[in-house]
């Protein structure tokens, strides 16, 4: 039926992390994918507290989206035939090289958006879906008004390169307020310092809900620390940034 999920083959040139740890991921996959069962023994919903959804969420002026383990299938799903976005959407998903510039080449075909893998530093336009490249990290920048995309080999965070928290660090700092989040299915908790920073800042975060996640962990920190302005459904997620979009 298709690939839920990879796992890179450890060799020193192209994967960074411990034995441990590779342990640690691959364990951890296989028992997100056995927990997609619906019996509620092995998959206990949990009512994530969130804070109430506020209204400036209506005009933003940018989104960020981070996601690991189960992002792939999510992204295609919430991108299928937006055809159009108004404002730029930003992307980390933890893949390593060259699955990232076949992801990009996806969800351009699901959405009708251009995508572009961003793997050097790149304008800012409306109209485009930006996926940061396996190995670097991405980075909202802005020199007055000239708004850009840079990318970097700063050490990993949270074993990831890239990692979710640069990106929504960096793109909080430029639209401040006007800048909206979803943290989606994921092993770990990448993410929750930038979710953290995008709500200090007044902006928006929305989580994806356990039920509909392929794991629950990086949508779990956020929600579970607060940092989450609502949880929602992987499909409620996708009406609203339909209609966000627009």
């Amino acid at each position: 039926m298709g690939a839920c999920d990879y796992i890179t083959k450890p060799s020193p040139s192209t994967f960074h992390l411990s034995v441990e740890e590779f342990e640690r991921e691959l364990t951890s996959k296989i028992i997100g994918l056995l927990s997609l069962e619906k019996d509620p023994i092995v998959k206990p919903v949990i009512k994530a507290p969130s804070l109430p959804l506020k209204k400036s969420p209506t005009s933003p002026e940018a989104l960020v989206i981070g996601c690991s383990t189960g992002g792939p299938s999510a992204l295609l799903k919430i991108f299928e035939n937006l055809h159009s976005t108004k404002i730029p959407i930003f992307i980390v998903q933890h893949m390593p090289p060259i699955f990232t510039g076949l992801l990009a080449e996806n969800i351009e075909k699901a959405s009708g958006i251009k995508t572009i893998e961003v793997s050097k530093s790149e304008p800012i336009n409306n109209n485009t879906i930006y996926l940061a490249a396996g190995g670097l990290h991405l980075e909202v920048s802005a020199e007055k008004s000239i708004r850009t995309l840079e990318v970097n080999t700063n050490p990993p965070e949270n074993f990831c390169r890239p990692s979710v928290n640069p990106l929504f660090s960096s793109a909080v700092r430029v639209y401040k307020d006007r800048l909206l989040g979803f943290v989606l299915t994921g092993i770990g908790s990448d993410g929750l310092n930038g979710a953290k920073d995008i709500v200090e800042h007044g902006g928006e975060v929305i989580a994806q809900d356990q039920s509909s996640s392929i794991v629950w962990g990086m949508p779990k920190a956020v929600s579970e620390s607060g940092y989450a302005t609502k949880v929602m459904s992987l499909d409620e997620i996708m009406q609203y940034i339909h209609r966000i979009t627009k």
